[in-house]
C-alpha cells in the first residue's frame, strides 16, 4: 500500500529535496505552503504536476488551520516539519514571529495529531545545531607514533548541553524539547535531527554560504564587465567609502558594495 506523508516547510531548500525522496519511493506528498500573494513555489516547479503530489494551504502558526490539514489527510502516515523561520539575524528583529513559527508551530502539529487521534503516525521535527550555541565537548587524541603529542577535538553530538544564542535557537530547543515530551507522555513515535548547516544550489540567498558565492560571482562580472552598480557615479576618491570597492574605467569611477556578514562569532 502507497505511503503518505506531509510535509510543513515544503517550499524550503529541505522540503524540496524530501518531496523529490519520497515521491522517487512512490509516496503520496501534501506539501503545506503558507498562502502568497507572489509564487514561492520555485523549488517546486518540477513537481508541481505530479499526480502523487499535493499542495495544501495552511500556516503552522494557525492551530485551526493545522487541523484542517491533518484532518484533511488523517490517512497520512508520516508528517515531517521542517517550516520555520530560520534566519538567525531575523529572528533578533522578530522575536515573537520567529516563537510562533518555530517554536509554537511544532507544538499546534503535535498537539493537533493527539487531539486527532493520529497516534500511529510518525513526525519528524527539524532541530537546529544552533541549540548547542557556544557550548561543545572535548576529546583528547594522543597519536603514538609522534611521540604522544596530543590533540583536544571540540565537537558536538546529542549529549552536548545547549546553550542557545538568538531567539530562533530557543524557540528550537523549545521544538526539540516538546517532540521529546509528547514521545514519552503519549508514546508517539516523535523524532528530532539536529541539522548543522547544509548546502545545496537551492539554498537561500540570505544564508552565508550562498551569500558569499553570489557576490563572488556578481563581483567577478564587476571585475570583467565593469558593471555599475550605483545610478550615479560619485566624484570621489577610490579609498573615501569604505563600504564599496572601485575601478576606474574610461575615466569614470565604478562602485560595488563589499561583503558584508553578521556575527562570525555564534
Amino acid at each position: 500500500m502507497k505511503k503518505k506523508a506531509i510535509i510543513f516547510g515544503v517550499t524550503g531548500q529541505d522540503g524540496s529535496h524530501l518531496s523529490d525522496l519520497l515521491l522517487e519511493k512512490e509516496y503520496t506528498v501534501v506539501g503545506v505552503s503558507r498562502r502568497c500573494s507572489v509564487d514561492n513555489t520555485e523549488r517546486l516547479s518540477h513537481i508541481l504536476n505530479d499526480e502523487n503530489f499535493v499542495l495544501a494551504q495552511g500556516d503552522i502558526t494557525d492551530a485551526f488551520s493545522v487541523f484542517n490539514v491533518l484532518s484533511e489527510h488523517r490517512d497520512v502516515d508520516e508528517i515531517y516539519n521542517l517550516a520555520a523561520q530560520s534566519h538567525v539575524a531575523v529572528s533578533f528583529k522578530q522575536p515573537a514571529l520567529t516563537w510562533d513559527i518555530t517554536g509554537k508551530g511544532c507544538l499546534n502539529i503535535l498537539q493537533n495529531i493527539i487531539d486527532l487521534n493520529m497516534l500511529n503516525v510518525r513526525f519528524y521535527q527539524a532541530s537546529s545545531s544552533e541549540m548547542f550555541g557556544k557550548s561543545f565537548d572535548t576529546r583528547v587524541i594522543v597519536d603514538k607514533k609522534s611521540d604522544g603529542y596530543k590533540d583536544i577535538i571540540k565537537y558536538q553530538d546529542e549529549k552536548t548541553k545547549f546553550l542557545p544564542q538568538s531567539p530562533y535557537a530557543i524557540a528550537k530547543c523549545a521544538a526539540h524539547y516538546m517532540t521529546r515530551l509528547y514521545r514519552e507522555a503519549y508514546g508517539l513515535h516523535a523524532s528530532s535531527g539536529i541539522l548543522f548547516n547544509h548546502e545545496g544550489p537551492r539554498r537561500g540567498d540570505a544564508f552565508v554560504t550562498r551569500k558569499i558565492t553570489k557576490w563572488i560571482g556578481e563581483y567577478h562580472k564587476f571585475k570583467r564587465r565593469g558593471v555599475v552598480y550605483s545610478s550615479v557615479l560619485h566624484n570621489i576618491s577610490l579609498t573615501e567609502d569604505p563600504d564599496y570597492l572601485y575601478r576606474v574605467e574610461h575615466n569614470k569611477i565604478l562602485e560595488f558594495p563589499k561583503l558584508r556578514l553578521g556575527n562570525l562569532d555564534l
